[in-house]
C-alpha cells in the first residue's frame, strides 16, 4: 500500500481525471472509520490523510465520509470491515501504528 493520499491531493487528482474505484472501510475497535482507496489503473491502496504524509485519518461516522466521497465524484458502494478481518491483510490494508 502506498502511503496515503490528502483529501486536497485528491480533489486535484480527480479534477486532473483520476477515477476511485474503490472505497474500504476499516471500523476500529473504539467505532472509528478510515477509508482506502483503489485509483483506476492503479494497484494497491492509498489511505486517505487528513494533509499529506500525515497518518489515516479517522471520521466518527460514516454520513461526513460519504459527502467527501461524493465531492470527488465517487458514488459507489463502500465495503465495510472490522479492523481485525483477514481480508484486509488479503488486499494490502494495515492501519499501522496510526489508529492509536
Amino acid at each position: 500500500m502506498d502511503d496515503g493520499i490528502s483529501q486536497a491531493d485528491l480533489q486535484k487528482a480527480v479534477a486532473a481525471g483520476a477515477r476511485i474505484r474503490r472505497v474500504v472501510v476499516v471500523e476500529t475497535l473504539d467505532g472509528r472509520y478510515a477509508a482506502f482507496l483503489r485509483f483506476a489503473g492503479r494497484s494497491g491502496f492509498m489511505r486517505l490523510t487528513l494533509r499529506r504524509y500525515e497518518g489515516v485519518k479517522f471520521w466518527k461516522d460514516l454520513h461526513p465520509l460519504r459527502t467527501a466521497l461524493a465531492r470527488c465524484r465517487f458514488s459507489g458502494c463502500l465495503w465495510l470491515c472490522p479492523q481485525d478481518h483477514p481480508l484486509l491483510a488479503q488486499l494490502g490494508i494495515s492501519l499501522g501504528s496510526s489508529s492509536a
